[in-house]
C-alpha cells in the first residue's frame, strides 16, 4: 500500500490506460509455474490501475494535502527516488521507459525452495506478459549494450531447450538467464528452474495452469490486482525439518499439514481492499484446533448494541475455552503447567474461583468495544470507550457478582494510586443506579472523564463514561449482510476533532510541550489524513475449510478518473 499511495505522488498526470488485459493473462502465466513452488506474486492490470488511480480525484487530493509533504520524507519515497536515479544515471532509463514495459499485461515472481539443508539453493523466476514486445525486445537490447560497456556484462550465449531457445547471460559476478517469446519473458538466476517452467508449459493441456491457476480460480477474486498464492505442501519439510531441530515447534507442523493454500489480494476500485483466505481441511487438524476451527464463525451480539454512527467499533465471538486449548499445544508441557499454577494462586485466589475450571468457561463467546464522541453540547475532550463481555454463568451462582467485585478491586487500586499522584484532585468510587442497572462510578478524574462498570444484561460492561451504561441496549436494526469484526468512521472523528479543536490543541501544548503553532498544526495535518478517508471495515467469512478476512478502506474521493464519487 505505501509504493501505490507514493505512485500517486510521484506521476502527478498519468498517460491514458492502456486497454485491460486479457482474462487469462495471469493464467498464462501460471502455465509455467512448477508444481513444487512455494508461492507465486502475481500481478494483472497494474500498469492501467495505477495509472487511473495517478489520475483519480483521490490522487489529485492526495497531492494538495498536508500529508503528501509527510509520505515524501519516507523510507520508502527514497527507495523510490534512489531507483529512479541509478537507472537513468547507469542504464540510462527513464520512469517513462520503463513504463512502456512494466508492469506489463500481468507480472509474476516465482519462489521454489531448495533442500533444507541447503537454504542458500532457493530458486527464484520473474515472470513478465508486456502489452508491446517490441518495446520490451528493445528495452533488453538497451540494457544488454549498458552493461556490455562497462563490463559488468561479459557474454550473451543462446541455449536450446526441447526446441525452446533461452539466453545464458555471463556476468562479471554472476550468471542469469532468461526466455524470450513475442510478449512473454521469463528471467531467473538458476537454469534448472527455467527449464522446468518451460517443460511445465510445454506439458500441460490447454487451459491448465497447474495448482496455482486452480488456486486462483477457486478464490473467485478475478478483481484482485494483486496477489500472493501459497502452497503449504511446498513448505512441508521446512516445518519438518525445524519440528526435529526444535522438538517445541512440533505443534506449528502438525496444524500446518491442515493447510492446503493460503492466498492475499490486494485491489482497488470503490474501495482499497485487502483479502486474506486460508483453505484447508479442518479434520487434519490436532483435536483441540479442530473443536475450535471447525466452529461457524457468528456474529456477536454486541453489534446490536453499538450506537449509531460510532467513531470505532469491534466484536466478535471467541470459543476462550477452544482459544486456550490451542495455544496451550504451542507451550511446552512444563511451562503451561508453572503458568497455570501462577495463575490460580495469584489471580484466582484474589477472586476465590479457579480461573480454568470455573472463570474461563463462564467468559463469552461475545464480546466487543466500541468508541463514540462525547455530546456535542458536553464539556469532554476524549471520545467514549466501552468494552462489554457476555458472561454465561451457571443457575444459582453468583460468579458475575464476584468477578464484578474483581473489577472493583481492582478500580480501587487504580483510585488509590491516582489519589497518591494527584492529592489535590483525588478520585473516588460510588454506587449509583442507571437505566435499572447498579452501576459502580468513578468520580473526580480530569478531562471530564467518569469511568463505571456494571453487569448489565448478562455482560460485564466497563465504560469511560458512565452515561453509556445507560445505552448499552439491544436495538432493532436489521443484522448486516456480512460478519463484521471492525468498523472505523472517519467522518465522525473529523467531525468529533474539529469540534474540539482548542481542547486537542491545548492537551497536546500540556502534555507534549509543544507551541501553540505546533500543536495547531499536529491537528491540521491530522484532519488533513482524515479527509481522505470514509470508513475501514475489517469482515469475516467462514465456511467449508475456508476463512476469509476482508478489509476495506473506502476513500472519500473516487479511486478511477471516471466515477467520481457522489
Amino acid at each position: 500500500m505505501p509504493y501505490v499511495v507514493l505512485w500517486c505522488l510521484l506521476i502527478p498526470q498519468a498517460a491514458p490506460p492502456a486497454p485491460p488485459a486479457l482474462a487469462n493473462a495471469r493464467h498464462d502465466l501460471l502455465r509455467y509455474v512448477p508444481e513444487d513452488a512455494a508461492f507465486v506474486l502475481l500481478a494483472q492490470n497494474l500498469d492501467t490501475r495505477l495509472a487511473d488511480l495517478a489520475a483519480s480525484p483521490f490522487a489529485q487530493t492526495l497531492r494538495k494535502s498536508g500529508l503528501a509533504a509527510s509520505l515524501t520524507r519516507t523510507k520508502e519515497w527514497q527507495e523510490l527516488l534512489s531507483l529512479q536515479e541509478y537507472l537513468h544515471k547507469h542504464l540510462d532509463l527513464t520512469p517513462a521507459d520503463l513504463a512502456e514495459v512494466l508492469p506489463g499485461e500481468a507480472l509474476a515472481f516465482v519462489y521454489r525452495p531448495g533442500p533444507v539443508e541447503k537454504p542458500e539453493q532457493d530458486q527464484g523466476l520473474i515472470l513478465l506478459r508486456t502489452r508491446k514486445p517490441e518495446a520490451l525486445r528493445k528495452l533488453l537490447d538497451r540494457l544488454n549494450a549498458a552493461q556490455k560497456k562497462s563490463g559488468e556484462l561479459r557474454d550473451l550465449q543462446t541455449v536450446e531447450y526441447h526446441g525452446l531457445p533461452y539466453v545464458r547471460r555471463v556476468e562479471r559476478a554472476d550468471t542469469n538467464f532468461y526466455y524470450l517469446h513475442d510478449s512473454l519473458l521469463l528471467f531467473t538466476g538458476q537454469e534448472a528452474l527455467l527449464r522446468d517452467a518451460l517443460r511445465s508449459a510445454r506439458e500441460r493441456a490447454a487451459g491448465d495452469s497447474g495448482r496455482f491457476g486452480k488456486l486462483q480460480t477457486a478464490l473467485q477474486d478475478d478483481s484482485a490486482t494483486v496477489q500472493l498464492l501459497v502452497n503449504a505442501r511446498a513448505l512441508d519439510a521446512t516445518f519438518a525439518a525445524q519440528a526435529r531441530r526444535e522438538p517445541a515447534s512440533k505443534p506449528m507442523a502438525d496444524y500446518w499439514k491442515a493447510l492446503d493454500s493460503l492466498a492475499v489480494s490486494v485491489t482497488w476500485q470503490e474501495d482499497f481492499t485487502l483479502r486474506v483466505h486460508v483453505l484447508g481441511d479442518p479434520k487434519k487438524l490436532p483435536a483441540a484446533g479442530r473443536r475450535f476451527f471447525s466452529a461457524p464463525a457468528r456474529r456477536s451480539e454486541v453489534w446490536s448494541r453499538v450506537p449509531e454512527q460510532p467513531l470505532l467499533a469491534l466484536g466478535s465471538q471467541v470459543d476462550l475455552v477452544g482459544l486456550y486449548a490451542v495455544l496451550s499445544e504451542f507451550t511446552p508441557p512444563e511451562l503451561r503447567q508453572a503458568s497455570e499454577k501462577e495463575l490460580e494462586r495469584n489471580l484466582g485466589a484474589l477472586i476465590g474461583r479457579s480461573i480454568l475450571k470455573e472463570v474461563l468457561p463462564a467468559l463469552g463467546p461475545d464480546w466487543g468495544l466500541y468508541v463514540v464522541a462525547p455530546p456535542s453540547d458536553s464539556r469532554e475532550l476524549f471520545p467514549r470507550a466501552l468494552f462489554a463481555l457476555r458472561l454465561q454463568t451457571p443457575e444459582r451462582d453468583d460468579l458475575d457478582e464476584t468477578l464484578l467485585e474483581a473489577v472493583h478491586a481492582w478500580a480501587q487500586l487504580a483510585i488509590l494510586a491516582h489519589n497518591k499522584l494527584y492529592p489535590e484532585q483525588p478520585a473516588r468510587s460510588r454506587p449509583r443506579t442507571i437505566d435499572k442497572s447498579r452501576v459502580r462510578v468513578v468520580e473526580g478524574l480530569p478531562y471530564h472523564l467518569l469511568p463505571a462498570y456494571a453487569l448489565r444484561d448478562g455482560y460485564l460492561v466497563i465504560t469511560s463514561h458512565a452515561e453509556e451504561i445507560g445505552r448499552f441496549k439491544a436495538s432493532k436494526r436489521p443484522a448486516p449482510r456480512e460478519l463484521p469484526l471492525l468498523r472505523v468512521a472517519f467522518g465522525p472523528w473529523r467531525e468529533h476533532l474539529s469540534q474540539r479543536r482548542e481542547g486537542w490543541i491545548e492537551f497536546w501544548m500540556r502534555r507534549d510541550g509543544l507551541t501553540r503553532d505546533k500543536a495547531a498544526q499536529r491537528l491540521d495535518d491530522l484532519l488533513g489524513g482524515l479527509k481522505l478517508l470514509e470508513r475501514l471495515e475489517l469482515i469475516h467469512e467462514a465456511a467449508n475449510g475456508r476463512v476469509t478476512l476482508t478489509l476495506r478502506l473506502t476513500p472519500t474521493q473516487a479511486l478511477t478518473a471516471d466515477t467520481p464519487r457522489p
